[in-house]
């Protein structure tokens, strides 16, 4: 459990020291609630140690876990909330800037009366949150939970921000494989000559992009584009250096192009003539395809060409038009299996796991079927004896 809180914790972490210094938290006025917030989160983070040592002999240590990791998912789709709320009123300040009719006191005088109410609740969500977590950080007192500066156990974490097409070798399931059949045969066999964008939408670790890469890597894909393009965005991206690599992977240079103005031509030149696949991984606003991407990728490129994203938010995907949107499922209890054992025991798994099967089941049934947690949990286990007895207790300690 403690291991699984830990992965909850630091996304959190990353996702609210990007929204520090970003814009968002300014034009929302939460910045400060923002900074409570990594505090409180950094002050928990540290108690997680002493919680994994004592969660299996003490079930009321294992109940608090069970409690913050219930404020830990509500705290991400808080931040979301953020980022979401605050990029729709960097747009209408866009529009102000841009609006200059003889009613543009008015309009904006509106606009702005009109944002306060979405300030006050994002403001008002995250201190609810932060009151959370301070309630919580009081009872850690009862449990006397200690702050230990110790390396915590190690897990195989996957770098959202730095995706790569490599294909997974931990794949598992007829059902991913039955998806990516049914979104390639989309792809290729479509008969429209537009530009058309395909989306797979799942919750955060489901496995969007594992479904991503075995699309990229299919073998009728290779087959049917001229080139193939990989990018992924995460929340803070660099506008420049995004183009820039994609230039790089359409086999163009950008030479000494500092500019959108300057890049986005060259992108399209880059492009030119050729139908491509460009996946573009962890997708969180649409406005990188509206205000970037979309002009330069539609000017001059054969017939045919695709893009497919990956998005937690299906109104991504709305935005950007997608004419199919795939919803990525959680694991089935033997896919989650399959799953957890290649990544316990890899190649080296035998008839002697069997009797593992059971516990194992149940210890994936826990993770909720999502691929992050199994992986997280396969961790504990590679550290444990291959009996069923360890695997009880690490299952115990989870609940």
């Amino acid at each position: 459990m403690a291991v699984v809180v830990d992965a909850i914790v630091g996304r959190c972490l990353e996702l609210v020291g990007q929204l520090v210094t970003d814009e968002v938290s300014m034009i929302l006025g939460v910045k400060d609630d923002l900074l409570r917030l990594q505090e409180k989160l950094e002050f928990i983070k540290d108690l997680l140690v002493d919680a994994e040592r004592r969660r299996i002999q003490e079930a009321a240590v294992s109940r608090w876990l069970t409690k913050l990791r219930d404020i830990m998912h509500d705290a991400e789709d808080v931040i979301n909330l953020c980022r979401i709320k605050g990029r729709r009123l960097l747009r209408l300040r866009t529009n102000e800037q841009l609006d200059h009719s003889r009613c543009h006191l008015f309009s904006s005088c509106f606009r702005r009366v009109g944002s306060i109410p979405l300030r006050h609740e994002v403001g008002s969500e995250i201190r609810k949150i932060n009151q959370r977590l301070e309630d919580i950080s009081k009872d850690r007192m009862m449990f006397s939970l200690q702050h230990i500066d110790a390396p915590r156990v190690s897990t195989t974490q996957v770098n959202t921000r730095q995706t790569s097409p490599l294909l997974s070798s931990d794949l598992v399931g007829v059902d991913v494989n039955l998806a990516a059949d049914r979104l390639v045969d989309s792809l290729v066999k479509s008969e429209s000559r537009k530009l058309l964008v395909f989306a797979i939408v799942g919750v955060g670790g489901i496995g969007k992009t594992a479904l991503a890469q075995k699309i990229y890597n299919h073998q009728e894909v290779q087959g049917s584009f001229d080139k193939r393009l990989w990018t992924c965005l995460s929340q803070n991206y660099s506008e420049i250096e995004l183009m820039k690599h994609m230039i790089r992977s359409a086999g163009g240079d950008h030479g000494h192009a500092q500019t959108k103005a300057e890049l986005q031509p060259l992108l399209s030149s880059a492009l030119a003539s050729s139908r491509f696949l460009l996946v573009m991984d962890d997708v969180w606003q649409a406005d990188v395809w509206e205000d970037l991407l979309q002009a330069p990728l539609e000017h001059g490129v054969a017939l045919g060409s695709r893009v497919v994203i990956t998005t937690r938010n299906e109104d991504v995907a709305r935005s950007m038009r997608a004419v199919h949107t795939h919803r990525v499922s959680n694991l089935t209890a033997e896919d989650g299996w399959e799953l957890l054992s290649k990544s316990v025991f890899g190649d080296a798994a035998d008839e002697s796991i069997r009797d593992l099967h059971a516990v194992g089941t149940k210890i994936v049934e826990k993770c909720g079927g999502l691929p992050l947690a199994i992986k997280a949990v396969a961790g504990i286990l590679r550290t444990k004896e291959r009996v069923r007895r360890e695997w009880e207790n690490v299952y115990k300690s989870q609940q």
